[in-house]
């Protein structure tokens, strides 16, 4: 279940938006600030979980981290992701781009760049790559499925059983 979004600029602490989310919320007296040396700015940063305790953020330098303890401490995830370094055309970069609550609490999709797409079904813990073969310039799952997955490639799109079709299969 997603637990709450909020970009953040200007500071590559995350103390920053930890702060500004607590007083979002109406918690003042509650609040712990914790500081983590980051490589960048904070992009993202979403509670995953049935409990909130795993937090994802993804900094401009297309960099993941996981907290698994409401965000006090946070690890780099992309050396546990294969290809996380790997530069893709058209856009000549590498990392993470988003990341992609589903109805499953343990199970993330984590867009990348060019073909990159990365699922998690422990919650972080591993981390399996797929290489789509296609562009993808946007990504939607369905709120009320498990399995759904909407792809943008463009002027074309692809769901998740396109993905698993032969390759004879077309994708219009």
């Amino acid at each position: 279940m997603f637990y709450g979004a909020m970009k953040c600029s200007a500071l590559s602490l995350l103390a920053v938006c930890l702060i500004a989310f607590c007083f979002y919320r109406g918690v003042k007296s509650d609040c712990v600030i914790n500081k983590n040396a980051i490589d960048g700015e904070v992009e993202t940063i979403d509670w995953f979980g049935t409990g909130g305790q795993t937090v994802f953020l993804v900094t401009d330098q297309y960099t993941l981290y996981r907290s698994v303890n409401e965000g006090q401490v946070f690890n780099n995830e992309l050396s546990k992701m294969a290809n996380s370094t790997k530069k893709f055309y058209p856009y000549y970069a590498s990392g993470v781009r988003a990341v992609y609550p589903t109805l499953d609490p343990k199970k993330i999709w984590i867009l990348g760049f060019g073909p990159a797409l990365w699922t998690t079904e422990d919650g972080g813990n591993t981390y399996k790559y797929t290489d789509t073969g296609l562009i993808i310039h946007r990504l939607s799952i369905h709120p009320h499925s498990r399995t759904l997955l909407w792809l943008a490639l463009g002027q074309r799109s692809v769901t998740t059983e396109m993905l698993q079709a032969p390759a004879s299969a077309s994708c219009t």
